[in-house]
């Protein structure tokens, strides 16, 4: 079975990103809409808006075919707990729950026109090459 690699996984939420804020700016982020009853630190953001088309960066990663309601009121940790073979199925090891939290804390904490300078400064800092969204004009790819 195929496993997303850290660069994949980070180079599938920068895509994301970046697209997100290009189509809706700083209204990208859902954060203030928090799911009832949630077990996740950050009160529990939306991995799927049910009223929107928005999502989070975990959220993004898991297919519309694959999503399942129940997810939103588990922690990101807590989805390798409770939907494992869902999670395999998408190819997201529990190995990178680490790398899916610091993710999803990006997308909780930061104004969407900070996310491009983040996921930098997190791609820089793990050893992952940076995909063409986030590279400025003057970067060579």
């Amino acid at each position: 079975m195929f496993m997303k690699s850290p660069q994949d996984i980070f180079n599938e939420v920068s895509e994301f990103a970046m697209s997100a804020y290009a189509k809706w700016g700083s209204g990208a982020q859902s954060k203030a809409k928090v799911v009832p009853g949630s077990d996740s630190p950050n009160n529990g953001c939306y991995y799927r808006h049910p009223d929107e088309e928005r999502r989070c960066f975990v959220g993004c990663l898991i297919p519309d075919d694959k999503f399942n309601e129940c997810m939103e009121s588990l922690a990101v940790n807590n989805l390798f707990d409770k939907f494992p073979d869902t999670m395999d199925e998408i190819g997201l090891s529990n190995c990178y729950s680490g790398m899916l939290q610091v993710l999803q804390s990006i997308h909780d904490t930061y104004s969407p026109k900070m996310w491009r300078e983040e996921l930098i400064k997190y791609g820089n800092n793990n050893g992952l090459l940076l995909p063409d969204c986030l590279k400025t004009e003057g970067e060579v790819a």
